[in-house]
């Protein structure tokens, strides 16, 4: 039990990172566009 428990956590926090990250990326995308540096 404590290992399937464990298992699930980790997909947890996993998932979250992913999240994070693709939020990150989208938030990157948007505010770093090249009009923003005169290109």
């Amino acid at each position: 039990m404590e290992t399937e428990n464990r298992t699930d956590m980790e997909a947890t926090i996993i998932r979250m990172a992913l999240v994070a990250a693709l939020a990150f990326l989208a938030a990157f995308i948007t505010f770093a566009r090249p009009e923003h540096f005169g290109l």
